[in-house]
């Protein structure tokens, strides 16, 4: 299902587990508590999605667009988002443990402690 179209779609709940989404877009969907686990997603779109409580455990996110997108209790662990941009993005109560984030952008992103980030812009390096 490489770049598949869901822009606006309503996907709460739904199970895309080991599916091939690599350059999908997701963005504006309602995928609220949905299941994206061990997948391919590179180069994904999700800007301004609700992914509130959606679990994205053990997937491959490098390059994908998550701006502005609300990540709100989102289960985010052993992923790689290098690359990711999360500019805008609400991770309140997100779980990114064992995650890579390299050279993704943060800037502006309400992350797991409640802190907006005051990291500014420029790309960075997390682990």
């Amino acid at each position: 299902m490489e770049g598949v179209d869901f822009r606006y779609a309503t996907l709460p709940q739904t199970d895309f587990h080991l599916s091939y989404l690599v350059g999908a877009n997701f963005s504006n969907a309602n995928l609220a508590d949905a299941k994206l686990t061990e997948i391919n997603m590179k180069n994904a779109n999700f800007s301004g999605a609700n992914l509130t409580g959606t679990v994205f455990n053990s997937s491959y996110l490098v390059g994908v667009n998550l701006n502005d997108a609300t990540l709100d209790s989102a289960q985010l662990r052993d992923i790689n988002m290098s690359r990711a941009n999360l500019a805008g993005a609400n991770l309140h109560n997100a779980n990114l443990a064992d995650s890579n984030l390299d050279n993704a952008n943060l800037c502006g992103a309400i992350m797991p402690n409640d802190d907006i980030s005051q990291i500014g812009c420029a790309a960075i390096s997390v682990r």
